[in-house]
């Protein structure tokens, strides 16, 4: 396990988690530019525990509210 993680972090030069993170918010700003789906059920389908956590690592990521995001679209 921790040797995956190392070779991983050598050659992506970001960890593991970080990559995981980094793929489900881009997931999460694609489903908010493409559908009118609700924020609530994307948080849901990329595996966050709530809508407010989603928000919380959305907003650290972008710099704005999924909601925010969406609305800055149109």
């Amino acid at each position: 396990k921790w040797y995956l993680q190392r070779m991983f972090r050598t050659v992506m030069h970001q960890t593991l988690g970080d990559y995981i993170r980094q793929r489900r918010l881009l997931l999460a700003a694609q489903a908010l530019r493409s559908t009118q789906r609700p924020i609530f059920d994307i948080a849901m389908d990329l595996g966050y525990v709530s809508q407010q956590t989603f928000s919380r690592v959305f907003r650290r990521e972008f710099d704005r509210t999924p909601s925010d995001y969406r609305h800055q679209l149109n």
